[in-house]
């Protein structure tokens, strides 16, 4: 049976190859374990696993089976809004399991939306499959690639300790996955609990759809509940683009000018998603007065499948439509729909999945209560709106106490870091709640939103649960968030002095495990700050921009502990029970310190995550423990900077 070949329990011959190929897998898996072939060190945990091996739905999509590697024709991304309705007999202590995944990554043109667009894909879905686990699992994800570019895929806020090379971080801790039918295969242990997700790291193919929940659980978290739920359900939000990314992100860093004629300008979304599902209808970029001689030429870009921001001009392959106004006014809308059980209440893991906006969460005359942001248990907060950062993650326990009826769900897009006005731009992005008993095509009877709602916004209106003061610092890191002109006349981003540019055929953590004396490290593309023995450092981030900028951590819950408008000069932090989270907004022309100890070996990059920014230059990295040698790079991920 070829690897990438979905089972089914069709025919007794099917279950018995089934049942053939379990056995065989668990054989391969107990010895890969003992010889400890690609499994990396994990945190130095020992158990006896039993083994899990998923293979979600159809691994091949359209013209893939058949050798071709452009979109296929598949309209259909699996929509199957049952599955984020979580399993309620899920068995929080279990004993720890090896949890096997078998991923195909692949391009469909499918029409999330009014207008069919290129979409990234799993096993032919997007969202791709959700992983739930427990703490102590081994999670094994089999990756075969048949886009036309490399690919990296970032399990999001996971402490990866023991195991950095598995970060997903493309050019960062590792080449891409090569294209065109290349494999590889992540394997690490679950060290964390709560609301995560998963999604690419190169470029902006986490725009085009390649993304998914990644939920992990304790043993002890059944009895720990703050507020009482009977099921998990995972609703993933964000803003959309009927353009494919690759067009947009080539307008926004070729030109050196935005998206619109206007420096830093970033491409404007056109609505929202709920769970893979969007109302938006047009596909609008704005058109410019600019003649460049890209322009002048005939306005054609190199091949796509080169650098996204870099291709050089030369063997020309496909016209850029210099402004795009197209709409679909006849499609259907559609709805997801999350049919529940009344009278129940529900843990809703809301996920922001977007490239540019925070995005409002509500469900129409339903309050909720917040009891979780980014892996941290909160003291419970009552709201019925809840803003989500790009990144952030929040659980929302919502009563099922009203009516049975249909209400509407709502994702609606902040502006405030919009920068021209898209004129067929969809704010609210609607699904439907349904009570179960209701009929099937039942819709809310009224759309207008709930009249001042009260409003959860801003990571200072949380505390979390149980008292965990932030250590002492011992190293200050400060930095400066920017956007200006390099020397080459690009409008970039930049930390300090310096606009992240990726490695090329390798990586930082590759990089600093071949040179003698790693603290010595230097490329000038790269702001990489080196520790010696373990520091609590404080990372000052001065932001001198005009918008907020949601920034992550990688391998690391860092500590809130001051924050202000302008910038940082000495004023007093504060160490006792500050919140933490991995994301968090940093808002525009202020300053925030995040505290984190630095005991976490390996290379993690610190960035915003507006997709735009990052790809315009704002990362830069900890290299933890760098005087140290913590970790042994297996084979297979050195052999991937061979083929990048």
């Amino acid at each position: 049976m070829p690897w990438e070949e979905g089972f089914s329990d069709t025919g007794t011959g099917r279950r018995s190859i089934r049942k053939t190929c379990s056995v065989l897998i668990f054989i391969v898996v107990f010895f890969a374990l003992v010889l400890h072939i690609h499994f990396g060190t994990g945190f130095g945990l020992r158990h006896d696993w039993t083994t899990t091996d998923t293979r979600d739905g159809d691994e091949m999509s359209g013209n893939d089976q058949h050798g071709h590697n452009g979109p296929s024709k598949k309209p259909d991304l699996s929509r199957d809004d049952g599955r984020f309705l979580l399993d309620a007999a899920w068995n929080y202590t279990a004993p720890p399991t090896i949890r096997v995944y078998h991923w195909t990554i692949s391009e469909v043109l499918a029409s999330p939306g009014a207008m069919p667009k290129p979409v990234l894909v799993v096993n032919g879905q997007s969202p791709g499959p959700t992983i739930r686990a427990n703490l102590g699992d081994r999670i094994i994800v089999k990756v075969k690639n048949l886009l036309r570019n490399v690919t990296a895929i970032h399990w999001h806020g996971l402490y990866q300790n023991g195991t950095n090379y598995f970060d997903g971080t493309y050019a960062i801790t590792q080449c891409g996955i090569p294209a065109n039918g290349g494999t590889f295969t992540y394997s690490f242990i679950v060290q964390n609990v709560g609301t995560y997700w998963w999604h690419a790291h190169y470029s902006t193919q986490s725009t085009d759809g390649l993304y998914g929940a990644l939920i992990l659980h304790s043993p002890h978290e059944i009895f720990r509940r703050a507020v009482h739920y009977d099921q998990d359900v995972v609703v993933m939000i964000g803003d959309y683009y009927s353009t494919y990314s690759e067009i947009l992100l080539k307008r926004f860093l070729r030109y050196g000018t935005g998206i619109d004629g206007q420096p830093g300008d970033e491409p404007s979304p056109d609505g929202g998603v709920i769970n893979g599902i969007s109302q938006a209808r047009c596909a609008y970029i704005p058109a410019t007065d600019l003649t460049l001689p890209e322009r002048r030429s005939g306005g054609f870009l190199s091949s796509v499948d080169g650098d996204a921001s870099r291709s050089p001009p030369g063997q020309l392959e496909q016209p850029v439509i210099n402004e795009i106004n197209d709409c679909a006014s006849n499609a259907d809308i559609n709805y997801p729909i999350l049919p529940l059980e009344g009278g129940k209440s529900y843990r809703f893991r809301v996920i922001n999945v977007g490239s540019l906006t925070s995005m409002a969460f509500s469900i129409d005359k339903h309050s909720m209560s917040i009891v979780e942001a980014d892996g941290v248990d909160v003291e419970p907060r009552i709201t019925e709106r809840l803003v989500v950062g790009i990144a952030q993650r929040y659980s929302a326990v919502v009563s099922l106490d009203r009516k049975a009826s249909a209400y509407w769900i709502r994702a609606v897009m902040e502006t405030n870091s919009l920068r021209y006005n898209n004129p067929n731009l969809n704010l609210t992005t609607l699904g439907i709640l349904r009570y179960d008993g209701v009929a099937a095509g039942t819709k809310p009877p009224e759309t207008p939103a709930p009249l001042s709602p009260r409003s959860l916004s801003d990571d200072k209106d949380f505390v979390p649960a149980g008292r965990l003061d932030a250590p002492k610092a011992t190293k200050v890191v400060s930095v400066t968030v920017s956007m200006q002109y390099d020397v080459n006349g690009d409008y970039r981003s930049f930390f300090n002095n310096t606009s992240w540019e990726p490695l090329t055929s390798t990586s930082t953590l590759l990089e600093i495990s071949r040179v003698a004396n790693s603290l010595s490290y230097h490329h000038p593309d790269q702001l990489l700050v080196s520790t010696r023995g373990v520091e609590t450092i404080d990372l000052i981030v001065n932001s001198l921009d005009d918008g907020d900028h949601p920034f992550h951590l990688h391998g690391h819950t860092f500590f809130i502990v001051g924050w202000g408008a302008g910038r940082y000069i000495g004023q007093a932090l504060s160490h006792i029970s500050p919140m933490r989270r991995d994301t968090v907004i940093i808002p525009k022309y202020s300053w925030m310190a995040l505290r984190f100890t630095a005991d976490n070996p390996g290379v993690w990059a610190f960035h915003c995550h507006i997709s735009w920014h990052a790809e315009a230059g704002l990362v830069m990295q900890f290299a933890n423990l760098a005087n140290q040698r913590h970790l042994s790079i297996p084979p297979d991920v050195e052999a991937l900077c061979r083929n990048d």
